[in-house]
């Protein structure tokens, strides 16, 4: 199961590259589908081995403790994914930028691409990490190291 974890978020991270490339609304639509369901799949994957391997007793206060984190996590995303894109990115990409020649090939440079910027490098970060754990045996293979929890 780790491994199609890892496959999961290499396909979701593929989407989110290819829709900070994205020069349609179609496209963009396509990949915020694929990227939901991708997503999906892999919060599955993730809550099947924290299911298996923590005890019964302690489950109820771990799930709660880790929907609390990721439901936080939330507001820090949008606002500091916005001010990224608007003050960081947008400035970047326009009127010769630092990553005006180096990104423009990929993103089309105009007024308003900032957050397509955000889309392309966390849609990279995350292939880059999704192949590092594909290559990491131990971590596709985590279900034969970690004993049940029950």
């Amino acid at each position: 199961m780790p491994g199609i974890l890892f496959i999961c978020n290499l396909l979701l991270s593929l989407c989110l590259l290819l829709a900070g490339t994205g020069k349609s609304v179609s496209l963009y639509a396509v990949c915020a589908f694929s990227a939901m369901f991708f997503g999906a799949m892999a919060n599955g994957c993730i809550s099947g081995l924290w299911m298996k391997n923590i005890p019964i007793s302690p489950q109820g206060r771990i799930f709660a403790f880790t929907n609390l984190i990721s439901t936080l996590t939330v507001p820090l995303v949008v606002v500091l994914g916005g001010w990224l894109a608007d003050k960081v990115f947008e400035p970047a990409i326009n009127n010769g930028g630092v990553f005006a020649d180096t990104i423009s090939p990929f993103i089309l440079v105009s007024h308003g691409q900032g957050m397509a910027v955000v889309f392309f490098l966390c849609g990279l970060l995350g292939v880059v990490i999704s192949l590092f754990g594909l290559l990491q045996t131990h971590l596709t293979r985590l279900e034969k190291f970690v004993p049940d929890g029950r």
